[in-house]
């Protein structure tokens, strides 16, 4: 398979996971008016995908909820961000002084600035100007930096570094301010070698001007048990190598990866943990009544086979700590 075919492969993985998300989101497992400007083909997921999804966007809104409320001149920056409405779930409750970055190939953020200026809700909240996103969706040239107020987009290849820092610079990324990176299931999608660039690069952005930050990563882990196994080969079927996960297979691997490009301390856990001592017990307690099973092994499972690990360079205005840590 192609280099090319493996990016289209992965980038499917965007449009499957926005239609769980939609599915979740139906069901009342959160709130998201905003997903149904991008899913082409609703679904229904089942109970355990549905509450996976949940436990998902639960945590990730409540971390970059707590960075932006302890910083609030703060830029936060998803990395492969695809088809997410996490900005737009979460502007209401977000500081106007947040900056929020949003970076992926330049086909998917074409298609998602389109999708924008096509829905008066999601322009509004945008607040891009309406000739220039205009004219960024027509270029022919391959770059894409579009700077509203609070939101923006940029199309750059996170294996390559310095399109990558190109294209952030010309969004406004401002290394004098603290800075949250965070991916979801996208640096294992890619080689060891490129993943380890993008998280030195992220490490020495926040080293710049000593003004901090964290990396946020959520990823798939335990390729070995029978679980994994089975994980693995319905990745592989669909096209979708986890080419880091061999390299960084569990817990201690994932805060040894960080630490060791840059960042001064890593905590990773598993999602059960996540679960269970993240996410607000009154929102976990409402969703499980949304939709009762007693699968509660699979489950259980599914959960140990994914992880977040969140690293962290404080600086003397900066300081945010995950919020539990991890126990041998």
């Amino acid at each position: 398979m192609s280099e090319l075919d493996d990016d289209l492969a992965v980038q499917a993985t965007a449009d499957d996971a926005l239609v769980s998300k939609h599915s979740a989101a139906a069901l009342g497992y959160f709130e998201d008016n905003f997903l149904r400007h991008f899913v082409k083909k609703p679904s229904r997921r089942a109970p355990l995908i549905n509450r996976g999804y949940f436990a998902r966007c639960a945590a990730f809104d409540h971390l970059i909820s707590t960075f932006a409320r302890e910083n609030p001149h703060g830029q936060v920056v998803s990395l492969g961000c695809g088809y997410d409405t996490s900005f737009f779930r979460m502007s209401a409750k977000l500081p106007e002084t947040i900056k929020y970055f949003e970076v992926d190939f330049f086909d998917v953020i074409r298609r998602k600035a389109f999708a924008i200026l096509k829905a008066p809700d999601l322009f509004e909240l945008a607040g891009f100007d309406v000739e220039e996103l205009s004219s960024q969706i027509k270029n022919k040239t391959g770059k894409i930096a579009i700077r509203g107020p609070r939101l923006r987009l940029c199309s750059a290849d996170l294996r390559d570094i310095a399109g990558l820092d190109e294209a952030l610079g010309l969004c406004g990324l401002d290394t004098n301010f603290p800075m949250m990176f965070f991916s979801e299931c996208v640096l294992v999608y890619i080689e060891p070698e490129s993943s380890a660039k993008v998280i030195a690069w992220a490490a020495d952005k926040c080293k710049e001007q000593n003004a901090g930050g964290c990396f946020v990563t959520y990823e798939q882990i335990r390729p070995d048990d029978a679980f994994g196994r089975v994980m693995m080969e319905n990745l592989q079927r669909r096209g979708c190598e986890l080419k880091g996960i061999r390299v960084h297979p569990d817990l201690l691997s994932e805060e040894r990866r960080f630490t060791g490009l840059g960042w001064v301390e890593c905590t990773a856990l598993d999602m059960n943990d996540i679960y269970a001592k993240v996410i607000p017990e009154e929102q976990r307690l409402a969703a499980e009544k949304l939709e009762l099973f007693d699968e509660f092994e699979e489950w259980y499972l599914i959960l140990a086979h994914y992880c977040m690990a969140m690293s962290v360079i404080p600086a003397p205005t900066f300081t945010f700590k995950f919020p539990i840590p991890r126990k041998e």
